[in-house]
């Protein structure tokens, strides 16, 4: 083998014959009296929530905090939430005394994840078994929190295969801090993230969030590499999901955080590795195996990835010639996204608006061009095109915000919430 260096991906789906998981859905809603004008509107976005629950199937938790938590209901039937609605949610939303502490919410979700765990029970022809459901908490706040940081505790949400999305909505601009701290307990989270102005875009969004995580049929899972002897990754990433890219010593064992899976939804894992010595040409090389926890592998014995030994050219043409339409679209979205992304992080670092802008309409517009020429015909460029347009859409919004950091926000939010 000349050259040492080889590309590769990892294609994960869920298996053909997988059945669609039940949900829970666990809301965590600030009910201080800094939300008192909100709690209207808040009320119906959670009751139009529970109405898109499946009766029957589903679960729900409510929680309400402040600098203290009430529990409304926990792990509660779906049809009879949505039968009895007033026993479980008030029409006026109690308001909960003490300063607003995020952390006292999301610790109290983790409850009711921890105890959870240990269900296992049928009522009549409904399971009321934890592993049966997809868990999924959506934090919903005003923006204001004079409590500790809460990444302990939404790390540990992630590690037990709960999916954490936050949401604000303030009519006045929230405080950047806050907002940089909503978006650190999504990313922790494995979620979306976003803050609205308007009652109707909070309604719009958090139906966004909601649609990232129904209807799945595999839960969050972590999905790492363990390296042969002879393999040293140079890079490995998630595709659209570029905050999970391991660097330095992460690489010698890399670890990606899978979403809740829907039956049709791919994630691909690319990466570049470096072999020594040398191997010789006409054999295989096994490059690393997989480990996937919960284990949903379907052939846990043979989950490993290796690569035919043959000169770098000929390599490059079998990918060129046989890469699928998948990887393609990742691969172009994902450059997008890393251009969106290091784009924002330069500017926002200096409040330098005017230079984003002239850097993403560059990118956009060059991806664009690189769309129409190959891409235009592939079964999802709808979805190619939306993403342009969607994010020129946000961009042009962004420009009525004055605050710097809130327009930077604006856009980092239209990213997290398509996740």
């Amino acid at each position: 083998m000349e050259n040492s260096q080889v590309s590769g991906y990892i294609r994960i789906k869920p298996s053909d014959d997988a059945t669609e998981m039940l949900d829970h859905v666990i809301l965590v809603l600030d009910l201080s009296f800094s939300m008192a004008d909100q709690l209207v509107s808040l009320r119906k976005s959670v009751e139009k929530i529970i109405g898109r629950l499946k009766p029957n199937y589903d679960k729900i938790t409510l929680i309400g905090f402040a600098g203290r938590t009430q529990t409304f209901c926990t792990f509660e039937s779906a049809r009879e939430v949505q039968e009895n609605l007033e026993k479980y949610l008030p029409s006026i939303l109690p308001k909960l005394s003490g300063r607003t502490d995020f952390q006292a919410g999301v610790s109290e979700a983790l409850k009711v994840v921890k105890a959870g765990e240990e269900l296992s029970e049928t009522r009549g022809n409904e399971s009321f078994r934890w592993q049966d459901h997809n868990h999924t908490v959506i934090f919903m706040t005003d923006g204001r929190d004079y409590g500790k940081v809460p990444w302990d505790q939404c790390q540990e949400l992630a590690n037990n295969h709960v999916t954490l999305h936050t949401i604000a909505l303030n009519s006045n601009e929230i405080n950047a801090d806050v907002r940089k701290k909503l978006m650190k307990m999504a990313k922790i989270g494995g979620g979306g993230f976003n803050f609205c102005k308007t009652v109707e875009t909070f309604h719009v969004k958090v139906d966004q969030l909601l649609n990232m995580s129904l209807s799945a049929v595999c839960p969050p899972t972590k999905f790492s590499l363990s390296l042969r002897p002879g393999t040293e990754l140079i890079m490995a990433t998630l595709l659209e999901h570029i905050e999970q890219m391991p660097s330095g010593a992460e690489l010698d064992k890399p670890e990606f955080t899978l979403p809740a899976m829907r039956r049709d939804d791919r994630k691909i894992i690319y990466f570049r590795a470096k072999i020594v010595p040398a191997q010789s040409e006409g054999t295989n090389y096994r490059l690393f195996d997989y480990i996937q926890s919960p284990n949903l592998l379907s052939s846990p014995e043979s989950a490993y990835g290796d690569i035919p030994v043959a000169p770098l050219e000929v390599l490059k043409r079998r990918v060129e010639k046989g890469m699928n339409t998948d990887l393609k679209v990742f691969i172009f979205l994902h450059d997008l996204e890393t251009k969106m992304e290091q784009a924002l992080e330069v500017a926002a670092s200096s409040d330098d608006v005017a230079g984003f802008k002239n850097r993403a309409k560059s990118a956009l517009n060059e991806a664009w061009e690189r769309f129409e020429k190959t891409l235009s015909k592939n079964p999802r460029s709808r979805e190619i095109e939306a993403f342009i347009q969607g994010f020129l859409k946000a961009l042009e919004d962004a420009n009525t915000v004055e605050d710097p950091s809130a327009f930077f926000s604006t856009l980092y939010a239209e990213m997290r919430t398509r996740r």
